[in-house]
């Protein structure tokens, strides 16, 4: 499954109808109606039951949504990490630098640094 049907089967969950699910994504109802179909053929079983109220998950859509929702936070939290990766907003900084300067400078300068760059480890190596 693509990310696109993992978020039309999640979002049809949430939502139990085809029109509020296109609407959420900004997809046409047709387009959500033929991943519906698209995924459950690929899975070779039902997820929804069309009833009168809306569509309600099968077991098999029950046993599957908890996947379906942790591979979107996977995704999501993958997504944050690239951002966080080009921000520099962690990471690890290797310094070194001679014992002098070690003693007397670096712990304020570091102490400083780690107020605004919680998430970046400092890691000081001290020479002669």
């Amino acid at each position: 499954m693509t990310l696109t049907e993992y978020s039309i089967f999640t979002t049809i969950a949430q939502t139990r109808s085809l029109t509020l699910t296109s609407e959420a994504l900004h997809i046409s109802k047709s387009a959500v109606h033929h991943a519906l179909g698209k995924i459950e053929n690929e899975l070779g079983m039902p997820l929804f039951e069309r009833t009168k109220s809306g569509l309600d998950l099968t077991y098999y859509g029950e046993q599957l949504l908890p996947y379906a929702n942790e591979v979107l936070r996977s995704h999501e939290h993958f997504n944050d990490r690239v951002q966080n990766l080009h921000g520099m907003e962690s990471g690890i900084i290797r310094l070194g630098t001679c014992s002098s300067i070690c003693s007397n400078w670096i712990p304020d300068i570091i102490s400083e640094f780690k107020e605004k760059h919680p998430n970046i480890e400092v890691q000081v190596r001290g020479g002669s």
